[in-house]
């Protein structure tokens, strides 16, 4: 796992770094963020934009109507 992983990932649950299952609780962290990200953006709350393949994912909240909110 890389070494810049905890700033990458600041906003990622705190795992402590004597955790010996830390780094599979970080790939889960990060992959269910991904997910929740994808749901937004299928549900047209926000915007995804990768400027190239595996490169960094940037995340924008979209301005939408009461009307177009999606109901709980």
């Amino acid at each position: 796992m890389r070494k810049d992983l905890d700033k990458e990932n600041r906003h990622l649950p705190t795992i402590p770094h004597h955790a010996p299952d830390r780094p599979i609780r970080l790939r889960a962290a990060l992959a269910s963020t991904f997910v929740a990200g994808l749901e937004l953006a299928k549900d047209g709350m926000v915007t995804l934009e990768q400027a190239e393949p595996f490169g960094v994912i940037a995340l924008a909240s979209k301005s939408i109507t009461a009307d177009q909110a999606v109901p709980p």
